[in-house]
């Protein structure tokens, strides 16, 4: 994709943006390596994604996530059988609260059972 329009639109310092709110840094990483997609189809997509995801945010707020830096490294490192330090399991314990977090946050009650765009996100 061309570089001028991407700098006219000012993808670049929206993605620094939500870099600055991503709460582990293992997705600041992620986000470095995104491209914007320019199939009429993906495109399509991510907008349906945004649009349900936005009527959940305006619905249910923000979800309280914290930080849990390390946890993918920690998680690794107990599957080759390695012995975890205590701080290593909180990290891990903070992801999975994060997990359930957005679990809740995502499943309320009274939401409608009609399939979304994100639902592939949490399931």
């Amino acid at each position: 994709m061309d570089t001028k329009y991407l700098n006219n639109i000012e993808l670049f310092k929206i993605m620094e943006m939500a870099k600055e709110r991503a709460v582990c840094p293992e997705t600041r990483v992620i986000m470095d390596a995104e491209m914007p997609l320019t199939g009429t189809e993906d495109v399509r997509y991510l907008l349906a994604q945004t649009d349900a995801l936005a009527k959940r945010l305006l619905k249910n707020g923000t979800p309280r996530l914290s930080s849990c830096e390390g946890a993918d490294l920690a998680v690794g490192r107990a599957v080759k059988g390695g012995v975890l330090s205590m701080a290593e399991l909180l990290n891990i314990a903070m992801a999975l609260r994060n997990f359930s977090a957005l679990d809740n946050w995502f499943s309320t009650e009274s939401e409608e059972k009609a399939a979304t765009p994100v639902d592939d996100l949490f399931y």
